[in-house]
């Protein structure tokens, strides 16, 4: 159970505590709506799975500031999960002035996407010490729309595949089916802008065979890929997915495959030496249509 569940409360607000040593998801908000969260403390054990963080589930007008977040699993989650579907979409989500650091993601949309995402803004956070920084997964029939992330330095390392999904990708974006007969729904009208990443992996861009991830932009992104760890570097992880994938592939700068409409602009990557000697090629775009201003 969680440390704190909150079900079809509208203008509630948590102001000022620490919640601590949350052995699963620590604030699961349930069909809430008109939710201030403001400079709350979770500190949770970084090696214990799921005790995520915040978890707005089919939650509207929700804004989250001036948090800090240590969690094994996600810091801050949007979920619409199956269950709750009666509640509607999660929509109208902001995200400010927040440092957070996990074992998984620091920032997802998903997995559990049965309905709408939209309208989400995530701007001036700091994560460090992260498995994944940004994390768009996209399983269900749900779509995610309309979302802005900016302002935001990312510092990510990898940790065991055997216990974590993620490879230490800043900005992860992938959209495929949970089983061989699920359906999967769209990706569509997001923008990252103004963002630092250092860490040991690129960019994962990773839709299915009707190129679902579309309408996507990239604005004064910086990548620095460097060894952090001793883990292993080739891999793109897709799990969960129906055939639970990990591919192996050289490690990329920016890796997009079944996409439409992917934009960069003022975009930069660098590398240390040991980081450069595993990239093939640094950009590789398989099966899209569309993308503009690949750094070279």
């Amino acid at each position: 159970m969680p440390l704190l569940f909150l079900e079809h409360i509208e203008n509630f607000a948590m102001r000022d505590i620490t919640l601590t040593r949350s052995a699963f998801w620590t604030t699961h908000m349930v069909g809430c709506n008109h939710v201030v969260i403001d400079g709350v403390r979770i500190l949770n054990n970084l090696r214990l799975a799921n005790c995520d963080g915040i978890d707005p589930d089919h939650c509207q007008n929700v804004h989250i500031s001036n948090c800090h977040i240590e969690a094994a699993d996600d810091c801050i989650v949007l979920k619409n999960t199956l269950h709750a579907m009666h509640y509607g979409p999660c929509e109208n989500i902001v995200i400010t002035n927040c440092t957070l650091k996990s074992t998984s993601a620091a920032i997802k949309i998903g997995t559990e996407t049965e309905d709408v995402f939209r309208n989400i803004l995530v701007n001036n956070c700091i994560i460090y010490g992260t498995n994944r920084g940004i994390s768009l997964m996209l399983r269900d029939k749900g779509s995610i729309e309309n979302a802005q992330f900016s302002n935001i330095n990312i510092q990510t390392r990898m940790f065991s595949k055997a216990h974590w999904w993620g490879a230490a990708e800043p900005i992860a974006i992938t959209a495929v089916k949970r089983k061989e007969d699920s359906s999967v729904g769209q990706i569509q009208n997001i923008r990252f802008q103004n963002i630092s990443c250092d860490g040991e992996n690129g960019i994962l861009i990773y839709g299915d065979g009707s190129k679902n991830i579309s309408d996507i932009d990239f604005d004064g992104i910086r990548m620095h890929i460097r060894r952090i760890t001793d883990w292993p570097k080739d891999l793109h992880d897709l799990r969960p997915d129906s055939g639970n994938t990990i591919l192996r592939d050289s490690l990329r700068g920016i890796y997009a495959r079944n996409a439409r409409d992917i934009r960069f602009s003022r975009t930069s990557i660098i590398t240390d030496e040991e980081s450069a000697a595993l990239i093939e090629e640094m950009t590789c775009v398989v099966d899209c249509e569309g993308v503009y201003g690949m750094p070279e």
